[in-house]
């Protein structure tokens, strides 16, 4: 039997390819509803291959290693019992590099299967979800090419084109190609999305062109996905204390933080992230103060991520959720992140990549602790070259951000943690 992309699924009924339909349109569009389907239909279908696949990529979009840890056995064990085509064996295959978190080996894999089936969408979707993860976004460009001619009509697939042009320095092309496929899809969130990493911040002309763009568009975003009403939200609030600086209406924000981006999530490891990012930009950028009620219920949410290493990244927000709420635990949330650090080998990838978040995360404890020097000296060796930590370059640019405040004190003048208009 087919899927909808005419691909063959190992299937015995329409019924099981039709769910196989809905899952792959919902991850590959990234819209909500997944988990209305999966893994129920999973486990009544337990023969059938890629819903398998499908539901274990459900809790890898968690962001989270205890997911994974969790839920991918099941699927994994039901996939190396059953008999699998070409394809499928080597979904199986990339299932098993994500388990072991090897986003260099799942990449592969994927670039692998669309060199064979480039109709394969959720081989794409991963691709570049895992060279997001691994921080080698610089290798969609030649797969991308390759399978283009099979997405020309595709709005998503064009903005993941762009988002790749976004961190390649090609801003304007990227938007060019944002723009022109909005007119085909003006509701689509993921383009919606990428259009905010168009910008450049630094041009309050082009912060207002965000905010323009942005703000109207924002009353969709939680019909199609619960990661845009969050993410795009959080591309706002930045959007905002750029351009009020100090004066920045700090009720206002916490209003669209509680109402839009932690509200009802607290699940997800990439929710608090969002939550960290604005909560931490207030306090770095302005002049006002972030009541620590709300460092304390992130930091109850983050805990349970302290642990996860999922991405350095993501460890680190979580970390440095959880030093905002009780400073003395600091000491121990680097200890353990050293522990897991230490679990790869001294010259491999994984442990410069997490070498580069044990820099964050100790540079902002010593901004947090009032130690310029040393918060320099950390955040210095990884200022404007810290993609290795995994995900976009506006979410990483949270610490180049805390390096240049620094950067601007001038001795023991400015109280640490106090406003800072640096741009």
């Amino acid at each position: 039997m087919f899927d909808i992309n005419g691909l063959a699924v190992t299937a015995s009924k329409k019924d099981e390819v039709d769910v196989i339909n809905s899952a792959l349109q919902i991850l590959f569009h990234r819209r909500t509803g997944l988990g209305d389907i999966l893994p129920k239909k999973a486990n009544e279908f337990n023969q059938c291959p890629m819903l398998q696949v499908y539901s274990a990529l459900m809790y890898f979009s968690t962001f989270s290693c205890q997911a994974i840890k969790e839920f991918f056995p099941t699927f994994i064990v039901r996939l190396a019992a059953l008999a699998l085509n070409e394809r499928e064996s080597k979904h199986l295959e990339a299932l098993k590099a994500l388990e072991k978190s090897d986003f260099s080996r799942a990449k592969e894999l994927y670039a692998i299967l669309l060199t064979t089936f480039p109709k394969d969408c959720i081989a794409l979707y991963m691709l570049e979800t895992c060279a997001f993860l691994e921080g080698d976004i610089e290798f969609l460009d030649s797969p991308y090419q390759s399978v283009s001619p099979y997405y020309k009509s595709e709005p998503d697939f064009q903005g993941m084109v762009a988002f790749l042009y976004c961190h390649v320095g090609r801003k304007l092309e990227a938007r060019d190609l944002v723009l022109k496929n909005l007119e085909r899809e003006p509701y689509n969130a993921w383009l919606q999305h990428v259009y905010a990493h168009t910008l450049d911040e630094t041009d309050p002309d082009e912060v207002q062109r965000g905010l323009e763009f942005e703000i109207p568009k924002a009353s969709n975003w939680k019909a199609q996905n619960r990661f845009f009403q969050g993410h795009n939200w959080m591309h706002i609030c930045g959007l905002k204390i750029l351009k009020s600086g100090k004066d920045i209406d700090l009720e206002e924000i916490l209003g669209i933080y509680s109402d839009e981006i932690w509200g009802e999530a607290r699940a997800f490891n990439f929710e608090q992230n969002n939550a960290f990012w604005v909560l931490w930009l207030i306090d770095l950028y302005t002049n006002k103060q972030v009541p620590l009620s709300y460092w304390h219920e992130l930091a109850s949410y983050a805990e349970k991520f302290r642990d996860d290493f999922f991405t350095p990244y993501l460890t680190v927000s979580a970390m440095l959720s959880i030093v905002k709420s009780k400073p003395g635990n600091a000491d121990a949330c680097i200890a353990k992140y050293k522990e897991h650090m230490c679990s790869f080998g001294v010259e491999s990838q994984n442990y410069k990549a997490w070498m580069q978040g044990l820099n964050a995360l100790e540079g902002c404890v010593a901004y947090l602790r009032g130690n310029v020097e040393e918060a320099r000296l950390k955040l210095s060796s990884i200022y404007r070259s810290n993609r290795m930590m995994g995900h976009s370059d506006e979410q990483r640019n949270i610490f180049n951000l805390t390096y240049e405040c620094l950067s601007s004190l001038i001795s023991d003048s400015i109280e640490l943690g106090s406003a800072q208009n640096y741009v």
